[in-house]
């Protein structure tokens, strides 16, 4: 059960992440706060990486790494996007689907399958993204219309089945050099990409930096604990099992919303919430 609490850890630094870029993109150019954080993170994990010795490196890596860069830097945007024109509690639930995109993408890429069980809690965690959605004296589909009407809830839905994809090259990174070590990979890269399009996109990069080093600093921070926690998880554990754990920090930034951006209808989304966090428990028993 060590894998759980793991997990869980890093979803606590995946809810702070989330809620500091949230806070830090209402007035930092999104390519350049994405660059350096990202560099910042990689540069950390590599520190961390060389003290604890660099592992042996396995004929995938490369490819693999290149795989999940091309992903992220694309989910990145949107859920940075996302994040500045919606509501942290509506749009961060969509990532709930990620472990059911995960069902198909995982079997098709690291012969992955879950258990009966951990398919129930899958599917509940969907069910909780619908509730999320419910308003009052609504219909049984409104919550499907809120969810095409609100653009930021369809970017992160795009988000969930994109991180689908990358979850599964970061677990063939890991498994051909360690989880530390992948992950100053990823974030290096993906750090390099924003960096050469924020030369084009942002303005007045160093004077930014200066005036809001911790806008960068402590999302960074939160980025690496998160990866190195949720790496190391899947190492041992499914990628869908992992990464539906992972999906807890929704109930953590829908309070977040609530208590530090003043978002409404916060009883569905806690509600919805909690059905997700029901379903990562079934997963945790599967």
């Amino acid at each position: 059960m060590i894998w759980y609490f793991v997990a869980l850890l890093g979803a606590l630094g995946n809810a702070i992440y989330f809620s500091l870029s949230k806070k830090a993109v209402k007035t930092l150019n999104l390519y350049w706060f994405s660059a350096v954080v990202s560099l910042l993170s990689g540069t950390t994990l590599l520190f961390i990486a060389f003290v604890e010795g660099i592992p042996k490196l396995g004929p995938n890596l490369w490819i693999s790494v290149c795989g999940s860069v091309f992903v992220n830097v694309f989910a990145t945007i949107l859920y940075l996007k996302a994040l500045k024109i919606s509501d942290i509690s509506l749009t961060m639930p969509m990532l709930s689907f990620t472990p059911l995109f995960l069902i198909g993408t995982s079997y098709i890429m690291v012969n992955e399958f879950p258990s009966i069980i951990g398919i129930s809690g899958i599917l509940l965690i969907g069910c909780g993204a619908y509730v999320l959605n419910i308003e009052a004296g609504s219909g049984f589909f409104a919550p499907f219309m809120n969810l095409v009407k609100e653009r930021g809830s369809v970017y992160m839905l795009i988000v969930a089945f994109l991180f689908s994809i990358g979850s599964n090259f970061d677990k063939i990174s890991l498994l051909n050099s360690s989880p530390i070590f992948a992950s100053s990979l990823l974030f290096l890269s993906i750090g390099a990409v924003f960096l050469i399009i924020s030369l084009f996109k942002a303005d007045n990069k160093i004077a930014s930096l200066k005036k809001n080093s911790f806008d960068f600093i402590l999302p960074a921070i939160a980025m690496a604990f998160t990866s190195i926690l949720m790496m190391t998880a899947m190492k041992y554990i499914l990628v869908s099992y992992a990464i539906s754990i992972k999906r807890i920090s929704i109930l953590f930034t829908t309070l977040a919303g609530f208590m530090f951006f003043r978002e409404k209808n916060i009883a569905s989304r806690l509600a919805g919430s909690l059905i997700i966090v029901l379903g990562t428990v079934l997963i945790a028993f599967a």
